[in-house]
């Protein structure tokens, strides 16, 4: 028996959903951490020289960047938006040795900025009308 035309693409659809909604809700619930336990996380902002308030600033970025990246039009932008944040939390740790872990700004970098570049083709264009 062979696979049905389309089967393979439907898999890679399901499972790279399957990675976005898992990503961006991982990403969702960091950024509610900086609110939630927002004395934690700006003594963190302020012990890397950053200050404090930053820390609220980086939790609405990530809380808004994971709710864009389930839209497919935007998930591009989303994407890169919080694959950059994630590269400035991958140096700071490195540069801070803050015994954080570093595995997950890493990975996160990377899957946000896989995600980002798998969905460039259904990126939002300003002036491009509406295309359906």
């Amino acid at each position: 028996m062979s696979e049905h035309p389309g089967t393979a693409a439907k898999a890679g659809t399901l499972f790279l959903w399957i990675i976005t909604i898992a990503a961006a809700a991982g990403m969702a619930l960091a950024g509610v951490t900086k609110f939630t336990s927002s004395e934690m996380w700006t003594g963190l902002f302020s012990g890397w020289g950053y200050p404090a308030a930053f820390a609220y600033v980086i939790g609405f970025l990530e809380v808004s960047g994971a709710l864009a990246f389930l839209v497919p039009r935007f998930a591009t932008y989303a994407g890169t938006l919080i694959a950059l944040i994630m590269s400035g939390a991958v140096i700071t740790i490195l540069v801070h040795d803050s015994g954080m872990q570093l595995s997950i700004p890493a990975t996160n970098l990377v899957v946000f900025a896989a995600v980002a570049f798998l969905r460039r083709d259904l990126r939002w264009t300003p002036g491009a009308g509406s295309q359906g």
